[in-house]
């Protein structure tokens, strides 16, 4: 229940048609997922100009690694709603509020292990890919003149 103005108003998603809640909540998270990728296909578009091609390769590994990371997290909370939901459909507030309390310290755990899993050598070895370059190499001055010159231009 929630308070406005004083008075109680129901949860949104606890009464009405289970489609119509199913379909909103999809969709909402249908629409940040594309705009979380849209970012990481423009970021890619935009470094491949660079004609680097560790570049390019080290922002699509990267890529990989948000996706599984997302994918838990997702899983996590998609799991936690379902039995918040159950318990709260139940009329078992205390349980529920359990389970929500419970959610953001396991997600936060899991968010932090599987990045570190990845990006330890052994995984990158087995890809394929080789030891990053030494930090004091820099980009060439040509490629970051191109880059400039193509993001002064689409402005």
């Amino acid at each position: 229940m929630s308070h406005v103005g004083g008075q109680k108003r129901a949860a949104p998603f606890v009464t009405g048609s289970i489609m119509r809640h199913v379909v909103v909540m999809t969709l909402t998270g249908a629409v940040g997922l594309m705009a979380l990728f849209m970012v990481d296909l423009v970021d890619l578009f935009f470094l491949s100009l660079l004609n680097d091609t560790e570049v390019t390769a080290a922002i699509g590994y990267a890529g990989t690694i948000v996706f599984s990371n997302l994918s838990v997290s997702i899983g996590c909370g998609i799991a936690a709603a379902a039995l918040v939901a159950r318990n709260v459909g139940a009329g078992d507030q205390e349980r529920a509020r359990q389970f929500a309390t419970v959610r953001p310290p396991l997600q936060s755990t899991f968010g932090k292990a599987l990045p570190r899993a990845r990006t330890r050598p052994e995984p990158a070895r087995a890809t394929g890919a080789s030891p990053p370059r030494p930090p004091n190499e820099q980009i060439p001055p040509e490629a970051a003149t191109r880059t400039t010159k193509i993001l002064h231009s689409t402005s």
